[in-house]
């Protein structure tokens, strides 16, 4: 989605500096003598660069953002949130092509799972001291 907004706004730039270019031509090329109303011209010149910084600095804003949500930050925040409840495949076993049976370890606890392409099923779950200590 980000990479859609990103392609707006630099659409929307690019449509908005062209646009400014071509009516200061066709300001320009008008004879003077023509009888047309025209608009003041601007005590201080240079004045219009704003807002092409403004729509530039945004850009850079967006860009960063999304950078660093699916870049660097968003990693080095995953990694911290993982810490002691990472998921461990104790062991594996599969019965047909299809389906097979897992031993895993997650959050103190010990689970036995059975998946097959359409889902996984719980077939037992008991704390991870018990599973370590060799109990039934």
């Amino acid at each position: 989605m980000n990479a859609v907004l990103a392609r707006h706004l630099g659409a929307m730039l690019l449509a908005w500096l062209l646009g400014l270019s071509a009516a200061a031509a066709s300001a320009e090329a008008l004879p003077g003598t023509l009888p047309l109303r025209r608009d003041v011209q601007p005590a201080v010149e240079g004045g219009s660069w704003m807002p092409s910084v403004l729509l530039l600095g945004l850009a850079v804003a967006a860009g960063g953002y999304a950078w660093w949500r699916r870049g660097a930050g968003a990693q080095a925040q995953s990694a911290t949130r993982r810490g002691p409840a990472a998921i461990v495949r104790r062991s594996s076993q599969p019965l047909t092509p299809h389906a097979s049976v897992h031993a895993v370890q997650w959050n103190g606890e010990e689970f036995l799972l059975a998946c097959t392409p359409q889902q996984v099923t719980l077939l037992a779950r008991r704390p991870l001291d018990a599973a370590e200590g060799g109990a039934p």
